[in-house]
């Protein structure tokens, strides 16, 4: 996912929790899926890890719940696995694709 001009800001701490932004549209692709924020037109692709984080926050969850939920679904994660959904949420939250709850 790429960086844009609107980022919004995003709280730190072990309690913040993410969900879907719920005006945001969702399409499935071959191996990920595609998100189209109707407020700004923009379009995000997802790879198959961040697809798997998107819809790990249909509901309410935490980074390390997300991570968990994550590395059953996945065979090959590495140890960067809790960093990296941190970084993915970021820039989900900057996209407005997702909310902190």
């Amino acid at each position: 996912m790429l960086a844009y001009e609107g980022v919004r800001k995003m709280s730190t701490g072990v309690d913040v929790r993410y969900q879907q932004e719920p005006s945001v549209e969702a399409a499935p692709l071959e191996d990920g899926m595609i998100l189209l924020d109707p407020a700004t037109n923009q379009f995000s692709v997802l790879n198959p890890t961040a697809t798997a984080i998107w819809t790990s926050v249909v509901r309410p969850a935490s980074s390390a719940e997300i991570a968990a939920e994550i590395n059953d679904k996945f065979a090959e994660v590495d140890g960067n696995l809790l960093s990296d959904i941190e970084q993915a949420l970021r820039e989900m939250v900057g996209r407005g694709l997702i909310k902190q709850v």
